[in-house]
């Protein structure tokens, strides 16, 4: 789209750019919202935007303008900043014990919608009719077209969930549980304890470990970001994989690690919130590793990739992402949390940005294996820290 409007690359990456920039200048206004006037005003705000800004997408091929594009995806980012409700929606009306399997869930239909829309936009470019129907009725107010359809789509599923919201969902706002407390044991006194002692670097503990979180939230969204980026090139480059398939790939692991997530409730259970993190970290260390030290022809064995992929997108992503938001939302405890989420979904947004730019550079002046080299440190860091920390973020944790 923004090609046939006489876009240049700069353009394109300011086009992709402004809806990441959308997201992260309202994600932490809108957690405070959610505090000050409640869930449900917010979300209505938030979904109004999405609406408009589906409907001002509709119109970038009539006003004929690269410019329109980039304001109407500015629109569609800031509809789209409400990460941080949602998550302090799901930690105030959830048990402890069951935090991180709502996350969970949060996570899976946040990653389906990922693998999936770009699979529902070719379905809708070719059911209307392909290359060929992208000029027909222009300078219409109304066209359905290969660039239209997508954000009609997305306007009228904001639409529906407007009226469900002002019809279904109860108005509440973030509030203090458990105000009046009676005598507390000697378990939760140690803990309060701990919680309130200072650190070397002058943040109590509490703090120091939600920092720590934030983070950890820190490199698990850039080393997914650095992949999604890099990741097509790379298979295109040094494994002979046609950009289609590497997509289709991408795509499928994506899938894989949203069904995974409909049981993250049995596996923490199992595993532990703690450890499940910090093998997450290492696994998608393995994952990147599984790709670095190759020749630089394309005839790399190709399964190589694949166990990249699966790695990074089925398992060590989804479920490290999950792990974090469940021991973050933890230890913050039973109070409103969202303008904490806000900063929290903030961090993520602003590292996708940030390491994808960062990587470029990297790529262009020291070659892409560098690229995975730092992932690759990053998440072992990351895992390391936790490892150090365990015993104090599962005592803030419980």
């Amino acid at each position: 789209l923004v090609e046939s409007l006489g876009g240049s690359t700069v353009t394109f990456g300011y086009t992709v750019s402004a809806y990441f920039f959308g997201r992260i200048l309202v994600t932490p206004l809108f957690g405070s919202m959610s505090v000050n006037y409640g869930y449900a005003k917010t979300l209505l705000l938030s979904n109004f935007l999405t609406l408009i800004g589906g409907l001002v997408y509709a119109q970038c091929q009539n006003v004929g303008m690269p410019e329109f594009v980039i304001l109407s995806r500015t629109i569609l980012g800031i509809g789209s900043g409400t990460l941080g409700v949602t998550r302090a929606f799901a930690s105030e009306v959830t048990a402890q014990r069951n935090r991180t399997q709502y996350m969970g869930w949060l996570v899976a239909v946040q990653y389906a919608g990922l693998t999936m829309t770009p699979f529902l936009g070719s379905v809708f470019f070719n059911w209307c009719g392909g290359e060929e129907g992208l000029d027909a009725n222009q300078g219409k107010l109304f066209v359905l077209n290969g660039y239209t359809s997508p954000a009609y789509f997305v306007s009228i599923v904001a639409a529906i969930t407007l009226v469900v919201i002002f019809i279904h969902f109860g108005d509440r706002k973030g509030s203090c549980v458990n105000k009046k407390q009676g005598r507390i044991s000697k378990k939760r006194a140690a803990i309060n304890e701990l919680a309130t002692s200072k650190t070397c670097i002058g943040l109590t503990t509490r703090d120091a470990c939600i920092l720590g979180c934030m983070l950890v939230n820190i490199a698990v969204k850039g080393a997914v970001a650095t992949f999604e980026t890099l990741g097509i090139k790379y298979a295109k480059s040094h494994f002979g994989l046609h950009s289609s398939r590497a997509g289709s790939i991408v795509s499928l692991c994506g899938l894989i690690g949203s069904v995974i997530l409909i049981f993250i409730g049995e596996i923490e259970r199992k595993v532990g919130n703690i450890n499940l993190l910090w093998s997450s970290m290492l696994m998608m260390a393995s994952g990147l590793g599984s790709i670095v030290l190759l020749t630089e022809e394309n005839e790399n064995p190709q399964w190589r990739f694949v166990v990249g992929c699966i790695m990074v997108y089925s398992i060590g992503y989804p479920l490290g992402q999950t792990a974090t938001l469940g021991l973050f939302s933890k230890i913050v405890g039973r109070v409103p949390q969202g303008t904490l989420q806000g900063w929290m979904a903030f961090t993520g947004s602003f590292s996708r940005v940030m390491f994808s730019l960062i990587a470029g550079y990297i790529e262009t002046y020291l070659g892409i294996s560098y690229v995975f080299w730092l992932l690759i440190l990053l998440s072992c860091v990351s895992a390391v820290g936790i490892l150090l920390g365990r015993d104090t973020l599962s005592r803030l944790s419980e």
